[in-house]
Order: structure tokens, then sequence, then C-alpha cells
């Protein structure tokens, strides 16, 4: 195991406690953004402006196009099998990506807009459009930060700087009784994007070996394409999957109380797959290193300590909703309290994927995506089809029940994959290790 692996396992705990505090925090700066943005606006002008701004996370998300997730995978891995120009490639690929894209996407959904919508209506967007390229640089300048093993200050950037930058602007506008437009609060959020992707893109230099930028860049511009699409449609499908149930229960004959049940379980329950996210990102990179050199026994203490740590979080969240799920629910309006047995179901199911939310990533690092696709593109089938079945009859907490019931199959199936690619990966190692000793005792 290389010194700098060790001392980032030994550092694992507290770090991983630090991106949970901070990605919490993060939580209630774009809470608190939310709240002071609807009062400014009020009901209908807040509609415009959360569509816009929605409409600029989305696709973001598209315009990113899986790049900065696969950099998690390849630059670390580039980085200890010494392939420099492959590294400097990658960056650069990685960004002209992104750009590329999201300059392509933004033409486009402006060109929309202006064509088939009012200009009341479509400035907001089109407003919110100028950003994306800011925002979709932004995301994969985090990215790229974190595949440098800098978890900590991609964390920050991503969940304190980039929605403090907005809570900022937006309470100084409230403060002092400035009249702004809808299009004006959109320049207010995309100024957050702005300079998260400048301070992203500035850290990721600052923290590059200089090889990255002195080595003559090398492309696999076909294999790097294909391994962000899988990285991208997974990220889709399994947003998909946290949301469809909703989607499935506006589509029964049932009363619309039982669609907000669910909409408010799903707010609550899921708020433990911010754990996930907040600490694979952590755990990826080193992921990588492991498969790059075999080490296998650094691949059994990562594992180990990241059970103990999500493990730990996961029973203390649901411990937490067991006793205080109703006065949670409460917050939304006493009438949701009836959405208790549903948020049980959720939060079990969303803190099974948390607990094992590494096995997918994994499958992903050995080339299984054909596999892990199919799986939740199935897995969103099954819960469409289930919650049809079973929701029209018992509403929201017989949804709660399919998408618990959905999650924790497909994340065990996951699970035992990955297991098994594990064991495949470690008799291999010990078979090229005996095979190496032979050969040395058959030279001496």
């Amino acid at each position: 195991m290389n010194t700098k692996l060790q001392s980032e396992l030994n550092a694992q705990p507290r770090v991983a406690v630090i991106l949970v505090i901070i990605t919490f925090i993060g939580v209630g700066l774009g809470y608190a953004s939310t709240i002071i943005a609807a009062r400014i606006l009020g009901p209908i002008g807040f509609k415009q402006y959360a569509v816009a701004i929605a409409t600029l996370g989305v696709l973001s998300s598209l315009a990113e196009m899986g790049v900065g997730k696969n950099a998690l995978k390849v630059l670390p891995g580039f980085q200890v099998s010494d392939q420099m120009s492959f590294a400097s490639g990658y960056w650069r690929y990685s960004l002209a990506t992104a750009f590329i894209a999201s300059m392509t996407i933004a033409v486009l959904v402006v060109a929309w807009n202006l064509l088939f919508r009012d200009v009341e209506a479509a400035t907001p967007v089109a407003v919110a459009m100028a950003f994306l390229p800011f925002a979709a640089l932004c995301g994969v300048g985090i990215d790229l930060v974190m595949a440098n093993r800098l978890a900590i200050g991609g964390a920050l950037i991503a969940r304190l700087i980039v929605p403090g930058t907005t809570l900022l602007l937006l309470t100084g506008v409230s403060v002092y009784g400035i009249n702004v437009s809808i299009s004006v609060m959109v320049i207010l959020y995309g100024a957050g994007c702005v300079l998260g992707a400048l301070l992203a893109l500035g850290v990721f230099w600052r923290s590059s070996p200089s090889e990255y930028f002195a080595a003559a860049p090398s492309y696999r511009t076909k294999a790097w394409l294909r391994q962000s699409i899988y990285f991208a449609i997974f990220a889709l499908l399994a947003s998909a999957l946290f949301r469809v149930s909703v989607l499935a229960l506006e589509t029964l004959p049932i009363d619309a109380i039982e669609v907000a049940l669910m909409a408010a379980a799903l707010d609550t329950g899921c708020l433990i797959l911010l754990l996930a996210k907040s600490t694979d990102k952590l755990f990826q990179p080193q992921m990588s290193i492991v498969i790059a050199e075999s080490d296998w026994e650094t691949g059994l203490k990562i594992r180990t300590k990241r059970r103990c740590i999500i493990g730990g979080a996961c029973a203390l969240f649901l411990l937490v909703i067991w006793l205080f799920g109703k006065r949670i629910l409460g917050l939304y309006g006493e009438e949701f309290q009836a959405a208790y047995p549903a948020l049980c179901f959720v939060a079990v199911g969303a803190s099974a994927w948390t607990f094992f939310s590494l096995s997918p990533m994994f499958l992903h690092y050995r080339g299984k995506s054909v596999f892990v696709l199919v799986v939740t593109a199935l897995a969103n089938v099954a819960m469409i089809a289930a919650t049809v079945w079973y929701g029209t009859t018992n509403g929201a907490t017989g949804a709660g029940l399919v998408f618990c019931v959905a999650l924790v199959t497909t994340i065990l199936l996951f699970r035992s994959r990955a297991l098994s690619e594990f064991d495949l990966l470690e008799r291999e190692g010990v078979r090229a290790q005996r095979g190496i000793t032979l050969e040395s005792a058959a030279t001496d």
C-alpha cells in the first residue's frame, strides 16, 4: 500500500464525518435560499423562478455527460500507474466535452423557448441557460477536485460556497428591499455557479501533479465517451428510481392527498441518500487505486471502515425516523402525519441503498456497466408496475412498501454481484502472486 493511500485510509472516519456535516449545512443553505426567493417573488413569480432553476439543474447534469463521474475512476488509476499523458488528455477532454455539450443544449433550449413560449415565460429559462456552461463546468470541476482525493475541498465548494453565494446575494436583496425581477433572481442564483466553476478549476490546477499539464496529452476518446455515458445514464435511472413512485401514483384514481403524502415521505426518507452522495466521492478514487494496484487487503480495510461509518449513520437515521417521524412530517402540516408508515418503508429502502451504494460503482469500475444499467432500468419498470397495482388500494403506504422492496432487492443484487467480482479479483491476484513466487524460485 502506498503511503498516501495509507494516510487517507487512516483519516477516513474524520473526513467522512466532516463531509456529512458539510452536506447537511449545504441543505440548510439551499432551503433558506428557497424560502427567501419565495417571499420576494410571491407564489406566481416563485413558480417561474423554480422552473428556471430546476431546468438549469437537470440540464447541467445532462451536459456533464458523466465525464466528472468517470474522472473519479480513471484519473487516480492513471496517476498511480504513471500514465500521465492519458491523465493530461482526460482533464482536457472532460472540460471540452462539458463545455461543448452545455453550449449546444443552451442554444437549443433558448431557441425552443423563444419560438414556442411567450416572452414572459421564456425569459427566466433563457437567462438560466446563460449559466448552463458555468453550472456544467462547476460540476465537472468539483469531480476533478474529488478525483485528486480532496474530498473536503470539493464538498466545501459544492455544498457551502455555491449555495452560500446565492444565499448571501438573496439575503442582501431581501434586507435592502430591492425590487428585482424573476430574471435578476435567476442571475443571483447563477452567480454561485460562476464562482463555483472558477474555484473548482483553480483548486484542481493547484492540487494536480505538474505532469497533468506538462505531459503531452493522449486520448482514448471513444472509450472515455462510452464509459462516461454509462455513468450519466445510471445517474438518470437512479434519480428516476427515487422519484418515480410519485409519478406513478399521480396516474391512479386515488385521492390527491395520497400523492402528497408519498411526496413528503420521499422528501424526508430519502435525506439519508445525501450521506451516500457526500461520502462516495471520498471512497471512489481510493477504490480505483485499489483495483489498479490489485491491493485487495487495502480494499477490505476500506470496505470495513466505510461499513462502520455509514452503518452507524444509517442506524441513527432509522432510529430518528422511528421515534420522531410523525413530528417531522407534522412540519408539512398536521394531515401529513398519515404518511408515517410510508416514511418508515422509504427510510428502510433508502438506508439499504446508502449502505451498499458503492456496489454499483464497483461494478462500473469492473466493466459491468451494462449489467448495472439493465438492472436499474428493470427496477424502475417493476416499481412503476407494482405501485400501480398496490398503490391503487393502499395509497401512499402501498407505494412506500413497493419503494422499499424495489430498492432493497436492487441494491442487494448489486452487492451480490460485486462480492462475486471482488472474490474473483482476489483469487486472480493470489494466483498471479503465486506465479511470480514460483518463477522467482525457479530462477534462483
